[in-house]
Parts: C-alpha cells; sequence; structure tokens
C-alpha cells in the first residue's frame, strides 16, 4: 500500500491504529494531526514529531508556528503534559511512514458516511492485522 507516493507497512498501520485508538488522549492527538494535516496539506509524521518536542506549558504553543499553534487554539479534552506524552509514545514507536500511512486511513475514516467504523472493525478482526485494514477500506469504498 503506498500513501504519499511511499511504501507503507500495512500490518505497521494497523498496530499503530489499535495503539492510537487504545487511550482518549492518542486518538485526541491523532484527530488533532488529522485535522491540521488536512487544513494544510501537510504530512502527518512531521506534526508527530513536533508535538513531541513540546513544552508542556500550553500557553507557550500560541507564539510559535504551525501546529503548535493550531493546538493552542484546539479545544483539548486532554491537558498538554497529556499530549506532548502521546506524542512522544507515538513518535517514538512508529516510523514516519506508518504514522504517514495511520493519518491517512484516520482521514478517510472521518470523512465516509458508511460502512463499518473503527470499534465495528477492531471487535470484527480482533488483533488480526490485515482483517482491520480490509475492514476499514471496505468502510471506506462504501463512504
Amino acid at each position: 500500500m503506498r500513501f504519499a507516493d511511499r511504501e507503507v507497512d500495512l500490518a505497521g498501520v494497523a498496530v499503530a491504529l489499535v495503539v492510537v485508538s487504545s487511550h482518549p488522549a492518542l486518538w485526541e492527538v491523532q484527530a488533532q494531526i488529522v485535522d491540521y494535516c488536512t487544513r494544510t496539506e501537510t504530512e502527518p509524521a512531521p506534526s508527530w514529531r513536533t508535538v513531541a518536542a513540546l513544552n508542556p506549558p500550553r500557553d507557550s504553543w500560541r507564539t510559535q508556528e504551525g501546529i503548535p499553534r493550531f493546538l493552542a487554539r484546539a479545544h483539548l479534552a486532554a491537558p498538554s503534559q497529556v499530549v506532548v506524552a502521546a506524542a512522544r509514545v507515538m513518535s517514538g514507536t512508529f516510523r514516519p511512514p506508518t504514522l504517514d500511512g495511520l493519518g491517512y486511513v484516520v482521514a478517510g475514516m472521518a470523512a465516509r458516511e458508511a460502512g463499518p467504523d473503527l470499534e465495528e472493525c477492531l471487535d470484527a478482526c480482533k488483533e488480526n492485522a490485515e482483517c482491520l485494514l480490509r475492514c476499514l477500506a471496505q468502510g471506506l469504498a462504501r463512504g
């Protein structure tokens, strides 16, 4: 599978999807990054790294360009320390092509209207990464 002209490991994207959906803070950061990247037409992986490098006081983010300012203006449910920690987990665990692939899958899920959602696919596929991506792709194709 290719995202942004790069070969992506489907199993890696599936694992990243399971990890990011395992905790509300991880999912919130993923959703904010997808929103930011959709608006700016940028790749997700650099945004994960940028957020991971931030100092937690959120007020300092307002003076920076890009994703820090975007997050400073967002209505985040998680405290800034948790947002930074979540980004550190994801950017330290997954390679950039996997984070980009994850971003495209999540963006596609948000854009579609029909088919199984993430929870339905996770329930149906359990730990099977290929099944999970096929299930999500099925939903994307219907949407």
